[in-house]
C-alpha cells in the first residue's frame, strides 16, 4: 500500500493505492452505487454489504471532495481525494 499528500496552490490532493487484485472497468462505473457487490468470482470470498463505498462518496459531496479511483485488473487500485479552498 502507498498513501501519498501533495499540496500545490492550495490544493490538496491524498492518493492511496493499493497492489490488489485490482478492479475491472465494469465494476468500476458502479463502484460508489449503494449496494453494488461484484458478481465476480475473485471477491466471492471478501464479505460486506456494499456500502462502504457509497457512505464515503456522499460524505464527500458534502465536504466539497472530489473522488476519483483508476484501477487495473491484477496490478491494484488508486483512489485520489481533492480538497481544494
Amino acid at each position: 500500500m502507498s498513501i501519498s499528500i501533495i499540496e500545490n496552490n492550495g490544493i490538496i490532493e491524498c492518493s492511496i493505492s493499493d497492489f490488489g487484485i485490482g478492479i475491472s472497468s465494469e465494476d468500476l462505473q458502479k463502484i460508489f452505487d449503494q449496494f453494488y457487490r461484484s458478481k465476480s468470482i475473485e471477491y466471492s470470498e471478501i464479505k460486506g454489504t456494499g456500502l462502504g463505498l457509497s457512505i464515503v462518496k456522499k460524505l464527500c459531496e458534502i465536504l466539497s471532495i472530489e473522488t476519483k479511483i483508476t484501477s487495473q485488473e491484477n496490478i491494484g487500485t488508486t483512489v485520489n481525494l481533492i480538497l481544494s479552498k
